[in-house]
C-alpha cells in the first residue's frame, strides 16, 4: 500500500496494486471527507489493463513552485518503469517510460532561483528506477498538465535526463539545494 498527502495537506492518496483512491480532507477539521461523491475519486485499473504491472510510488505534484495549493496532479512511478500522471480528479494526462526497472521512489526537488523577497523557485521531478536516476523539469510536466483536457495529451513525451550507476545497488535518493 502507498499513502501519498498534498504538499497543503488537502488530499490524501492511496494505492494498492493498480487501484488509486483520492480523498478530500477537510481545511478546518483535517478530517478525511467523503460524505459528498466529490470527495472521494476512484481510479481503477491505473497501469492500463497492462498485466503483473502495479503501482510502486507515487507524489503530489504542486500547482507551481510558489503555492503548494491546490495539488495540480499525482505522479504515479509503476513496476514496468513507466510514470503516470493524474488530475486531482483521476483524469490521465501522462504516460511516460522511463526505465525497464520498476520506478521505486519519486522525489521533488524545489530549488531558490534568487535570494530576493520574491524569489522564483525551480522544481525538478527526480526519480529512481534499480540503479538509474532520472530528472525531470517540473515546469514541462505543468505544460504537460495544462494539455491534459486533449485526447491526445498521454502521447505527449517530456524530456528527461538520466544516469545509471554501474555495480551499484540504490536504495533511495534524497533531494538538496
Amino acid at each position: 500500500c502507498h499513502v501519498g498527502i498534498s504538499a497543503g495537506g488537502h488530499l490524501v492518496a492511496m494505492a494498492r496494486d493498480t487501484t488509486v483512491v483520492i480523498v478530500n480532507v477537510n481545511e478546518k477539521t483535517g478530517q478525511l471527507c467523503g460524505e459528498e461523491s466529490s470527495d472521494i475519486t476512484v481510479v481503477n485499473d491505473v497501469c492500463q489493463n497492462r498485466h503483473g504491472v502495479s503501482v510502486t510510488s507515487m507524489l503530489w505534484l504542486c500547482q507551481d513552485g510558489k503555492t503548494p495549493r491546490p495539488p495540480a496532479c499525482l505522479v504515479i512511478g509503476c513496476s514496468d518503469g513507466c510514470v503516470r500522471m493524474f488530475s486531482a480528479s483521476g483524469e490521465l494526462l501522462l504516460v511516460q517510460v522511463i526505465h525497464e526497472a520498476p520506478i521505486s521512489k519519486l522525489q521533488l526537488r524545489t530549488m531558490v532561483l534568487s535570494h530576493t523577497v520574491t524569489a522564483d523557485t525551480s522544481e525538478d521531478l527526480i526519480l529512481l528506477a534499480g540503479s538509474t536516476l532520472a530528472r525531470m523539469d517540473a515546469q514541462e510536466l505543468q505544460r504537460s498538465r495544462a494539455l491534459g483536457a486533449h485526447e491526445e495529451s498521454t502521447n505527449q513525451q517530456v524530456r528527461f535526463f538520466r544516469w545509471t550507476l554501474e555495480g551499484q545497488e540504490v536504495g533511495d535518493v534524497i533531494c538538496c539545494g
